[in-house]
């Protein structure tokens, strides 16, 4: 699906939707960390104390394609350009520095173990055999009812 939400929804967000089934919506910037935190921390209380649901929308973007081989041709480069100068990965570890929450040392070492985790996940799954497909076909596909 290449075509912009704009061009075929009047509403101007998402979560002007929300109103239509009496319940608040907000849209957010879903690459900072600390605004999906709030919002998510406002729709859950509202939950919990039997207030009903919330819409929050999280605005975000990707780097790749819907599909191996996409090119992306509905980005311009400025946006694609944009996109990545907005990495959330940078903006958390710069706002947690900015608020003190975390120093260079820890994040370095945050790094650390996770690049060990993925390498050793990445190493497992190298080197298991390949699962039977008459195992795993309908694994968790259907649900069984008593």
């Amino acid at each position: 699906e290449t075509t912009p939400w704009g061009y075929h929804c009047a509403a101007k967000d998402i979560s002007d939707r929300a109103v239509a089934y009496d319940m608040p919506g907000a849209t957010i910037d879903g690459a900072d960390f600390f605004a999906v935190y709030e919002a998510a921390e406002v729709a859950i209380e509202r939950a919990r104390k039997g207030e009903g649901p919330s819409l929050v929308e999280c605005r975000g973007f990707r780097y790749y394609g819907h599909f191996e081989g996409d090119t992306m041709l509905y980005f311009t480069e400025e946006e694609k350009a944009r996109n990545r100068a907005n990495d959330p990965i940078e903006a958390f570890k710069k706002q947690v520095l900015k608020r003190g929450l975390l120093s260079e040392e820890e994040i370095a070492e945050i790094d650390t173990k996770t690049a060990k985790t993925v390498e050793e996940a990445v190493k497992f799954a190298e080197e298991s055999p390949w699962p039977v497909p008459e195992d795993v076909l309908t694994t968790d596909v259907y649900v069984s009812y008593p």
